[in-house]
């Protein structure tokens, strides 16, 4: 489960919008967005 910093929300990969980083930054995993407030801070808590 992921929290969003900005709005405290939790959420799953799944539920969460997915944004891709850019071409040739070499990190390929996207950038998750929080589905409730859009923010794209967040912490992983396994």
């Amino acid at each position: 489960m992921y929290v969003c910093l900005n709005c405290k929300e939790w959420f799953t990969r799944k539920e969460a919008k997915k944004k891709y980083p850019r071409k040739g930054t070499g990190f390929l995993d996207p950038v998750l967005i929080c589905p409730a407030c859009g923010s794209d801070k967040y912490e992983w808590h396994g």
